[in-house]
């Protein structure tokens, strides 16, 4: 399928149709041939390293995080509501005023970026059984768990703000 792709797009070009001719040619000498078709193969894995690359830079294909609600706890601690597909994800984020601000998040905002879990890992490593009557103490600041599994950590949030 990949190839059918690709040999569309190397026609568009002319290139090749004009390889091919140059393959089947009787004429050719061995040498030249033997050329042609390196030449044919490095420029398939060039355009298929391009299509690669298009594909992860595709924002399409990107998971986004839909902000629901943003919640002040305090002065600089906030409680960031986010939905990807049908889960919601309970996002701590504290402001420090030091670092720059970015692009301020709002209701409706969409943002892709790595949540770090404050449980699973936890969890899992010490073969634990999930009790949502966990807190966690975020910069001083008792956050519970319920009623959502876990509570995130993003590196990129600084307080209400996405900063990459």
């Amino acid at each position: 399928m990949k190839l059918k792709i690709l040999s569309k797009r190397l026609m568009q070009y002319g290139i090749f149709a004009q390889m091919l001719s140059h393959l089947k040619s009787k004429k050719s000498n061995p040498i030249h041939r033997l050329v042609n078709v390196a030449l044919f193969c490095v420029l398939i894995l060039l355009l298929g390293c391009k299509n690669i690359q298009e594909y992860l830079n595709d924002t399409s294909q990107m998971q986004y995080y839909t902000v629901k609600e943003i919640v002040k706890i305090n002065q600089d601690v906030y409680i960031i509501y986010a939905s990807r597909n049908d889960s919601i994800f309970k996002i701590a984020s504290y402001y420090n005023k030091e670092r720059k601000k970015g692009v301020k998040l709002k209701t409706g905002s969409k943002f892709s970026s790595e949540l770090l879990s404050q449980f699973k890992s936890v969890e899992k490593k010490f073969n634990m059984i999930p009790n949502n009557g966990l807190n966690i103490v975020f910069h001083g600041v008792s956050i519970g768990r319920e009623p959502h599994d876990d509570i995130y950590i993003c590196n990129e949030l600084n307080g209400p703000y996405l900063v990459k």
